[in-house]
C-alpha cells in the first residue's frame, strides 16, 4: 500500500492511497470463503457452495464493498498515524474518477485521491480565570411587585356570592335557545359559566354591567367568550360539532348565581402559614427572587452567546475556506449564491465544534444517559409551556422517536454536552452583573434568538 500527501495550500491537502494486489487478494479470498460458509442456494447443501459458483454470483458486489472499505480504513488508520486533524470530512478529489472494478485482474492496483481540510494546531482563548463577562439580567418592571403581591393575594382568595356585576365575576346562567325572538318551546338549554374577563365584546361586557341576580338577558353566542366558536359550542355548551349551532344564534340568559373572588388580605398570619416566611418583605424578597430565577434561563443563554463569540473571535484558527466551499457545493449541494451567503456562520458553526470537544475533552466532559433524558425533558417543558400539558403516554412516543431517530439523539447528545460545557466554563470566567430594563433585555434576547435562528 502506497499513501502520499500533497499540501494544496490554504490547509488544503491531497491524499492518494494505492492498493497493490497483495493489499487485496488474501482479504478477497477470505471474505468469499465467509461467505461461502454461510450460503444457502439452490442445488447445493447449505455451506458447501463451490467458491466459484460464490465467485461468480457474488465476486463483484463483495470485491467492490471490501475496496471500499479498505480505502476507508487505510485513509482513517493514516490520519490517526499521522495525528492530521480535520475539519467536517475528507472527500473525493475533484478530478477523482470512478474506479474500474476488476476482481478477476489479480495484478490489477487502484487508487483513490482524498481531499482534507487541514486543522492547524490552535490556543482556545477567552475561558481562562481572567476573561470577563456581562451576566445580563432584567430589572422588574414598574408594576411587577404590585401586580405579583396582586396575583398572590387573589389566589388565595375566596368566592363570595354576590348579587350584582362590577367586572370580575363568575356569572351563572342558563341558556336558552330562541326561534322568532321567543324562547323555543322544547328547543335546547344549558347551564353555562360565563367569565367576565373572558368576554372581549364591549358591547356585551356593558350589558352585563346593568344586571343583577334573577336578570334576563339576550346575546349572540358567538360573543361569549374571546375563543374560537367551536371552542365555545364544544367546551362552553358541551355539544358535539354536529349540532346545528351558529355564532350568530341569539340566546336568553337567565342569571342563577353571581360569584366574585375575595382577595385574601397578605397579614404576617396569612403569609407565615401560607408561606412560611415571616414578613410581607420577606414575601416580597421571595418573590423577587423568583422574578430573577424565572429569568435566569434566558440570562444563562445571553452569557452562552457571549462567551461563545468571545472565544470564536480571541482563538486564531485557520480553516480552509476554499475546503469548506467544496464540502457544501459537495455534500451539501448549496448552490454558489447560498454557500457566500452560508460560508461565514458554516465555519463558526465548524470552529465552535471543534473548540467545544477540545473543552469537553480538558476538562473530563462526559454525557451520560441522564443528561440525555435531562435535555429530553426540557424540550417537553418547552413544549408545554406553548402546547398546554402533553399526555404522558404522547411524551413517551415523542422521547422514544428521538431515541430511535439517530440525528434527533445526536443533536440531545451535543446539547447535553454543550449545557455541561457552560455549566463548567461559567464557574471559571468571571460574571459580571448587570441589570438593564426588561423591554431593553428582551429585545436584547429576542435579538440574540433571530441570529441563532
Amino acid at each position: 500500500m502506497n499513501i502520499q500527501r500533497n499540501d494544496q495550500g490554504d490547509n488544503l491537502s491531497k491524499i492518494s492511497i494505492t492498493l497493490e494486489p497483495a493489499d487485496y487478494l488474501k482479504k478477497y479470498e477470505s471474505e468469499l470463503q465467509k461467505l461461502a460458509a454461510k450460503a444457502a442456494i439452490k442445488g447445493f447443501r447449505k455451506g458447501k457452495t463451490p467458491i466459484s459458483v460464490i465467485r461468480k454470483m457474488y465476486g463483484p458486489s463483495v470485491f467492490a464493498d471490501m475496496i471500499d472499505d479498505l480505502f476507508n480504513r487505510a485513509l482513517h488508520d493514516y490520519l490517526e498515524t499521522e495525528k492530521i486533524k480535520y475539519i467536517a470530512q475528507p472527500m473525493l478529489a475533484a478530478d477523482q474518477e470512478r474506479l474500474a472494478i476488476e476482481p478477476n485482474n489479480q495484478e490489477k492496483t487502484y487508487t483513490i485521491a482524498y481531499e482534507i481540510g487541514q486543522l492547524p494546531d490552535y490556543t482556545i482563548k477567552g475561558i481562562s480565570e481572567s476573561d470577563k463577562y456581562e451576566y445580563i439580567l432584567p430589572l422588574p418592571g414598574e408594576n411587577y411587585m404590585e401586580d405579583e403581591l396582586k396575583y398572590l393575594s387573589r389566589r388565595l382568595g375566596k368566592l363570595e356570592e354576590v348579587e350584582n356585576i362590577t367586572g370580575e365575576e363568575l356569572i351563572y346562567v342558563t341558556a336558552t335557545e330562541m326561534e322568532n325572538g321567543q324562547v323555543k318551546e322544547g328547543g335546547f338549554s344549558k347551564d353555562v359559566i360565563l367569565f367576565f374577563n373572558s368576554i372581549e365584546d364591549q358591547s356585551l361586557k356593558d350589558l352585563l354591567m346593568t344586571k343583577k341576580l334573577g336578570d334576563v338577558f339576550e346575546v349572540e353566542v358567538g360573543k361569549l367568550e374571546n375563543k374560537d366558536f367551536s371552542f365555545i359550542k364544544k367546551n362552553l355548551f358541551g355539544l358535539p360539532e354536529e349540532f346545528d349551532l351558529k355564532a350568530e344564534d341569539v340566546f336568553q340568559y337567565s342569571i342563577n348565581k353571581i360569584s366574585r373572588l375575595n382577595p385574601a388580605e397578605l397579614t404576617e398570619e396569612v403569609i407565615k402559614e401560607q408561606f412560611q416566611l415571616d414578613s410581607l418583605e420577606d414575601l416580597k424578597k421571595e418573590v423577587e427572587n423568583s422574578f430573577y430565577q424565572s429569568q435566569k434561563p434566558n440570562a444563562d443563554a445571553l452569557l452562552k452567546k457571549a462567551v461563545m463569540d468571545n472565544v470564536l473571535a480571541q482563538t486564531e484558527m485557520q480553516v480552509s475556506e476554499t475546503f469548506v466551499r467544496k464540502w457544501l457545493a459537495t455534500v451539501e449541494k448549496l448552490d454558489a449564491e447560498k454557500i457566500e451567503k452560508e460560508l461565514p456562520k458554516f465555519v463558526d458553526e465548524l470552529k465552535w465544534t471543534y473548540i467545544k470537544d477540545d473543552i469537553a475533552k480538558s476538562f473530563e466532559i462526559d454525557v451520560t444517559e441522564d443528561d440525555i433524558r435531562q435535555v429530553a425533558a426540557n424540550r417537553i417543558r418547552g413544549y408545554e409551556m406553548n402546547y398546554g400539558r402533553i399526555p404522558q403516554d404522547t411524551v413517551n412516543k415523542i422521547v422514544k422517536n428521538w431515541y430511535s431517530d439517530r440525528t434527533e439523539l445526536f443533536k440531545l447528545s451535543e446539547e447535553a454536552k454543550s449545557n455541561k460545557i457552560f455549566d463548567k466554563l461559567f464557574t471559571i470566567i468571571q460574571k459580571e452583573e448587570k441589570k438593564i430594563p426588561i423591554s431593553e433585555f428582551e429585545a436584547l434576547f429576542l435579538a440574540n434568538d433571530q441570529k441563532e435562528a
